[in-house]
C-alpha cells in the first residue's frame, strides 16, 4: 500500500540546498529498471543553482558511473552501501572487508549451496565484481545491478580490494540468516531487498558515507536532501535534514523520513527536484 505523498507546498519552500543523494532502485528507478528521462535536464539545472547531485547506491562504482555518464563528470558516486564513495575515477571513502571474512563467508555460501539452497554471492571490489556462478538466470537477475561482472572458476581468486558481499537467494533469505548473523556487530549486515543481504565493514551505510562527503565539500545536513526507500536506506534519512521516502517505501523508511514523496513509478524524486529547481 502506497503512503499518502506530502503536499507539496510543505516543501517548496526550501533554501539554501548543496547537495542531493538519491537511492537509486524503487526510488529514483522504477520497476522499468531504467533512469527517468528527466534526470539528466533536471541535475542540470540542479548543478546551474549550485546543487550538486549523488546517487546513493548498493550497485558497483562503475555500474553508476555507467548509468550517469551524460553528467558523471564531477560528480560524486556513494557506491556498495556506502562502503565506497569515488569521483571521476578517484576513490575518496572506502571500507573493506578482510580476506579472512570473505574466505569464511564464501565457504559458508558454498556449503548452503551443497545443501541445495538456490543462491549465490559476489564480491564487490573496488576495481569489479566477481562471481562463480555461472547459470544465465543467476547472472541475468545479478547483473542488472552490477554491469561489470567477472566470472571467476574460484571467487576467492579475485585480484581486488572487496567492499561487499552481496549474497542473493532465489529462496528467500529464511536458511541464510541463521547461517551469518553472529557477523552482526562485528560488520554491517544490509538488507538491500527481501532476497539479498550483503556483509560489508564495521559500521558502512549510506548515511557514514554521506557524512564523508559533507565533510569534505563543507556541506551540512541542513543543506542536503535524501530520498530512500527500503531498510538500507535507514541512516541516510538522518544524515540529510530534508528526508524523503518514496510512497513505495518501507513503513520503516516512511517513519524515518521527513516528508513523502509521490512514488517510483510516478516518478517523485523528479517531482521533488523540480520544486526545488523553481524554488531558486
Amino acid at each position: 500500500m502506497l503512503a499518502t505523498p506530502t503536499d507539496p507546498r510543505e516543501y517548496s519552500h526550501l533554501e539554501g540546498i548543496k547537495l542531493v543523494a538519491s537511492d537509486m532502485d524503487n526510488t529514483l528507478v522504477g520497476s522499468s529498471g531504467e533512469l527517468p528521462d528527466a534526470i539528466w535536464e533536471t541535475i542540470r539545472a540542479l548543478r546551474e543553482r549550485g546543487i550538486l547531485f549523488v546517487p546513493a547506491s548498493g550497485r558497483q562504482v562503475t555500474t553508476l558511473a555507467e548509468m550517469f555518464e551524460p553528467v558523471a563528470a564531477g560528480m560524486p558516486l556513494i557506491s556498495a552501501n556506502g562502503g565506497l564513495l569515488a569521483r571521476d575515477g578517484q576513490i575518496l571513502y572506502s571500507v573493506r572487508v578482510h580476506p579472512d571474512i570473505v574466505r569464511e563467508v564464501v565457504h559458508i555460501i558454498r556449503d548452503l549451496a551443497h545443501q541445495g539452497v538456490d543462491l549465490g554471492i559476489l564480491l564487490i571490489g573496488e576495481k569489479a565484481s566477481y562471481t562463480e556462478r555461472t547459470d544465465q538466470r543467476f547472472v541475468t537477475e545479478v547483473q542488472r545491478y552490477f554491469h561489470q561482472l567477472e566470472v571467476l572458476e574460484d571467487i576467492l581468486d579475485a585480484e581486488d580490494e572487496i567492499v561487499k558481499l552481496a549474497i542473493y537467494s532465489f529462496d528467500g533469505l529464511d536458511q541464510v540468516m541463521p547461517r551469518i548473523q553472529h557477523y552482526d556487530g562485528t560488520h554491517s549486515l544490509i538488507f538491500s531487498a527481501d532476497d539479498w543481504v550483503d556483509i560489508q565493514g564495521q559500521n558502512v551505510d549510506k548515511g557514514v558515507a554521506l557524512e564523508e562527503l559533507q565533510k569534505i565539500l563543507g556541506i551540512s545536513r541542513d543543506e542536503t536532501v535524501v530520498f530512500g526507500d527500503y531498510l538500507n536506506d535507514t541512516e541516510l534519512m538522518h544524515a540529510g535534514t530534508h528526508s524523503f521516502a518514496v510512497a513505495n517505501a518501507h513503513p520503516d523508511i516512511i517513519k524515518a523520513a521527513r516528508y513523502v514523496a509521490p512514488s517510483c513509478e510516478d516518478q517523485g524524486v523528479i517531482s521533488v527536484l523540480q520544486q526545488i529547481v523553481a524554488a531558486r
